[in-house]
């Protein structure tokens, strides 16, 4: 071979070299590219629905099985959910909704108080006020309703959520959307709503359903928040405007009772004076007055006398004592007159008998006498 051709051929072969290295670079780079591609599509519409889900245009080709591990471990490795429904990574939407309904009946049966354990995953899930109200005062501590049975109520989300068909259909109009976006957007609200103040699970629910499904189901629930909103402050409003009547019913009630009480003070003060005279007349009263003079008999002289009710009735005391000492006297002199009376009229009695008995002997004796 002449020289020319042999170094003609080290070109090609260099070039075939050089060409299978570029291409393979290309190759390389194509694949990178098609996997941000995959990556941001994901995130744009999350995990698959299920194992059959393929996107549109693909219908033959499943999703969930080509989702690498690479891929899941990216998607969960920044949004793992938090320490109360976080967990396992997943590859459907399906399969997260199994796990996040068997992790809640886990956490309702360990807790304590289960009411506020189901309150925390149900009440947010309300779309309109009047059926928050009633459900939060079934969801008091004081009400009847057992914490089973509310518990029901929270399973039939998630088995309503793990169904074929669509059974909450979103707020917009349903014909415009296909039923797995409908679906999708159902189980957006429920995952999203169990937990709406956990960032870390609510980033875990928006790489599971996806950015769209995830934004039309937080702007739904937020446009029904408004609408309760605006409930709230009408009755707000209906009851500050019956208070505004109450309070100044009751506050004229309580002028008037005030003016009512401030009477009664002034007249238990005037009684408490009038007490406190009576008290004092009662208890001692002195008076400059003229009295007997006892050293100048007929003559009077000016002397201070104590003629309190007091001192007035013990003087009565001591005259009804004097009084009733000269009665015992009286009546114990008047006993013996009796006595010495009853006395005199026996000896009368004793003497008219002996003088009747001698004019009877007399009248004898002058019988005998006549012829």
């Amino acid at each position: 071979m002449p020289v020319f051709g042999k170094i003609l051929a080290g070109f090609n072969i260099i070039a075939a070299i050089v060409f299978l290295s570029l291409a393979s670079m290309d190759w390389g780079k194509r694949t990178e590219a098609q996997y941000q591609v995959f990556r941001a599509k994901a995130a744009l519409d999350g995990l698959p629905l299920d194992d059959k889900e393929a996107w549109l245009g693909e219908p033959d080709e499943p999703i969930a099985p080509r989702l690498s591990k690479r891929l899941i471990a990216e998607m969960f490795g920044t949004a793992p959910g938090g320490s109360v429904l976080g967990g396992a990574e997943v590859k459907t939407v399906m399969d997260e909704v199994a796990r996040v309904k068997a992790l809640v009946a886990a956490v309702i049966s360990s807790a304590g108080d289960k009411k506020a354990a189901i309150r925390g995953f149900l009440l947010d899930q309300t779309t309109d006020g009047q059926t928050r109200d009633e459900l939060a005062r079934r969801l008091d501590p004081a009400s009847p309703d057992s914490p089973e049975e509310l518990e029901k109520e929270l399973n039939k989300l998630f088995d309503d959520a793990l169904s074929g068909g669509v059974t909450v259909v979103p707020a917009e109009n349903p014909q415009a959307y296909p039923e797995r976006t409908q679906k999708r957007r159902q189980i957006a609200k429920l995952l999203a709503f169990l937990a709406p103040r956990d960032m870390d699970w609510q980033n875990r629910v928006q790489t599971v359903v996806g950015v769209t499904a995830y934004t039309a189901a937080v702007d739904a629930q937020a446009k029904a928040l408004e609408a309760m909103t605006d409930r709230a402050r009408m009755i707000l409003r209906r009851d500050q405007s019956n208070f505004v009547g109450e309070y100044q019913m009751y506050l004229d009630t309580l002028r008037a009772q005030a003016d009512s009480a401030a009477s009664l003070d002034q007249r238990i003060t005037r009684e408490q004076t009038l007490l406190n005279e009576q008290k004092a007349l009662l208890e001692r009263y002195v008076v400059e007055t003229e009295v007997d003079d006892p050293a100048n008999p007929g003559k009077t002289k000016r002397a201070s006398v104590d003629i309190s009710l007091r001192a007035r009735v013990a003087e009565f005391q001591k005259k009804l004592a004097d009084q009733t000492a000269a009665t015992t006297a009286a009546l114990a002199t008047q006993a013996d007159l009796e006595r010495q009376i009853f006395e005199v009229q026996q000896q009368i009695v004793l003497t008219q008998d002996a003088i009747t008995e001698t004019e009877k002997r007399l009248r004898e004796l002058e019988a005998k006498r006549r012829p």
